[in-house]
């Protein structure tokens, strides 16, 4: 007759295998959303920065009105200027030259905490 103990121990261990077969699919599934979270994150964040770009030279060229500019400095250009991968993005694309040298100027006020100012009024030539 086999030993009761060993029969549970041998259950227990079976149990065991079981309980880190299961672990490692769940580190596996969480580890691929992490993934798909940062591929996200960084499509994100050029579609931003794109966007962010086109309100800074259409307050430029005038398109964009007071209020509009307000919110934009005081809400999405600083929110921004605080999301590392929106940071990281930001400097591949001026380093590589992919958005305009006097946006990027613009941008690194907000990122530095400083006034931002306005095209509109600064009269800063496009070149």
């Amino acid at each position: 007759m086999a030993d009761p103990v060993a029969i549970f121990g041998v259950v227990l261990g079976g149990a065991g295998c079981v309980a880190s077969a299961a672990s490692a699919v769940y580190f596996r599934s969480q580890a691929r959303a992490a993934h798909r979270q940062a591929a996200e994150a960084q499509r994100q964040s050029e579609s931003a920065m794109d966007t962010m770009q086109d309100v800074y030279f259409l307050r430029k060229d005038g398109c964009v009105t007071d209020q509009y500019w307000h919110v934009w400095t005081k809400t999405f250009f600083r929110f921004y200027a605080k999301m590392p991968t929106f940071l990281q993005v930001f400097e591949f694309a001026a380093d590589e030259g992919l958005v305009h040298p006097e946006f990027v100027a613009f941008f690194r006020s907000a990122i530095d905490g400083e006034t931002l100012p306005d095209p509109a009024r600064a009269g800063l030539a496009t070149s």
